[in-house]
């Protein structure tokens, strides 16, 4: 999963440079997505449900970790292998020093209503491409709640899409 293409790139908004471990779940959010993952969905099996950690954007895309043929965890120094032999290691760093915003607190807020929304589809088109989801459901629970999007495959996996306001567009 290219989880690096959801976080966000602005670099006042640090702590959304990131992609949090926490609770058995990987949370990546740009502000305008969001997406929670079961950690046994990501690749090479190195995190645990009791991980607590934060991984850099930028070092989930430099590992192609996505791609690595073998991953390797000591502590908190991951070694991830290319297909062609090249090792990169970064490290799991401590939520304590980023301010990473709780997005399951956030997910469902009431937000202010609006008559018409508009979806973007080509934030849809990256969520899937960067979440590897053949299949998803768009549910619109209402006025004031977040698009979310259920994977068909998987049950605990979910995402989510913030409205926008058509008449802005």
């Amino acid at each position: 999963m290219k989880l690096h293409n959801l976080c966000s790139k602005d670099p006042k908004r640090l702590a959304l440079n990131y992609i949090r471990i926490k609770d058995g779940f990987a949370y990546v959010t740009d502000a305008t997505v969001y997406a929670k993952i079961p950690i046994e969905l990501l690749p090479g099996g190195f995190l645990s449900s009791s991980d607590n950690y934060c991984i850099a954007a930028s070092e989930w895309k430099t590992s192609k970790i996505w791609e690595a043929v073998q991953i390797e965890r000591i502590g908190k120094s991951v070694t991830c292998v290319s297909k062609k032999g090249v090792p990169y290691t970064f490290f799991l760093e401590d939520p304590s020093d980023i301010n990473y915003p709780d997005i399951e607190r956030y997910t469902n807020k009431d937000f202010v209503p609006i008559e018409n929304i508009a979806i973007d589809a080509s934030i849809l088109a990256n969520l899937q491409e960067s979440l590897n989801m053949e299949y998803c459901i768009l549910c619109f629970s209402g006025v004031r709640k977040t698009i979310t999007i259920h994977s068909r495959e998987h049950k605990d996996f979910v995402a989510g899409v913030m409205p926008i306001n058509c008449q802005r567009i």
